[in-house]
């Protein structure tokens, strides 16, 4: 699977100081997504979903909140496009890959994951 995919934007953005109109994104990782929930809970806008994704977005193509923030919606459909593209298609069956078992002393409970 790639690693990065690139989305072409309809006019050039400026980003720290450059013109480009072309934004790589890489793939997320679940440290990125936490950060970006972290983000949006510093804008007091945590429970939005939209600036949730612009701040995942923001993070995997190192180009700035704000300036995602400026994009009409053709150029965010484009970075959808491209986040999505780098993530898996194929769901793994029952038995294909590691599972992870837990058990609580407290409960003796288990749980899988």
């Amino acid at each position: 699977m790639a690693k990065t995919a690139q989305a072409a934007l309809s006019a050039p953005i400026v980003v720290r100081g450059k013109q480009t109109e072309t934004i790589t994104l890489r793939r997320a990782t679940l440290g990125d997504d936490e950060d970006a929930m972290e983000m949006a809970i510093a804008m007091n806008r945590g429970n939005n979903p939209v600036t949730v994704e612009l701040c995942t977005l923001s993070i995997v193509a190192g180009v700035p909140y704000d300036v995602l923030r400026t994009l009409d919606e053709d150029d965010i459909a484009a970075l959808r496009a491209a986040h999505n593209s780098l993530r898996p298609t194929k769901r793994k069956k029952a038995g294909d890959g590691e599972t992870a078992t837990a058990t609580t002393p407290e409960e003796d409970s288990t749980a899988s994951a």
